[in-house]
């Protein structure tokens, strides 16, 4: 089970804003304040320190540099500060264990879906590739944007949503169900089609073809 369990935003500079440690309790949490005092980019802030895409309004960008989030795994607690500008730029720090620097969604991702203890699996593109899930393609799961909802967060931007059958791809792989949509490493089919032009192109030395193709679970294999 994984918990959240401090938010912070931390200030640029000297005269830059802070919002103090948040503490959450570990069932339900209220943000109450009057409009324009910061609920929304603080709530924001979870799961923008998990990686989702989130674009904060221009005062926090220039008065905020990053976001921490405190997560407890199992018995292991873990300070993920994630920078507000820039390009993809995170740390992660736990007592006892090295720091570690994340500048790519992708190697972030998968050491989130690692430490949040979600199987392994590849996911099928929209142009038919294959590719391990991001967390801009988990977190919808679980956030819902005042303004967008929840399912529209899926197709914000093309770059953004890239899986095929995206929302329920990913809520199968939550609740542990098998995939819709299977998918195909392109490489294999392209190895194999490279050695089968390789084949025609050599006869047999008694002139007959000694090409014997087998098609298993989706791959081409060629035989001699």
């Amino acid at each position: 089970m994984t918990e959240l369990t401090s938010l912070l935003f931390n200030p640029r500079g000297s005269s830059g804003w802070t919002t103090g440690r948040l503490l959450f309790g570990r069932t339900i949490n209220l943000f109450l304040g009057p409009n324009g005092s910061g609920k929304t980019p603080a709530m924001k802030g979870i799961p923008f320190a998990l990686g989702h895409p989130i674009e904060f309004p221009a005062d926090i960008k220039e008065r905020c540099c990053s976001v921490t989030l405190n997560i407890l795994t199992g018995a292991k607690e873990y300070a993920i500060e994630r920078q507000i500008t820039g390009g993809f730029s995170a740390r992660v720090t736990s007592v006892g264990e090295n720091d570690l620097e994340f500048s790519s969604e992708k190697d972030f991702s998968t050491w989130l879906t690692n430490s949040l203890e979600l199987p392994n699996r590849a996911f099928a593109t929209r142009d038919g590739g294959l590719t391990t899930p991001y967390a801009s393609a988990l977190l919808p799961m679980v956030w819902i944007d005042q303004d967008i909802g929840w399912k529209a967060l899926y197709s914000p931007l093309s770059t953004h949503n890239f899986l095929k059958d995206q929302a329920l791809e990913i809520l199968r792989w939550v609740l542990g169900v098998p995939s819709l949509n299977r998918p195909v490493d392109r490489t294999d089919y392209a190895k194999a089609k490279q050695q089968l032009e390789g084949h025609r192109s050599t006869p047999a030395g008694d002139g007959r073809s000694c090409l014997r193709t087998t098609h298993r679970c989706g791959r081409l294999y060629v035989a001699t």
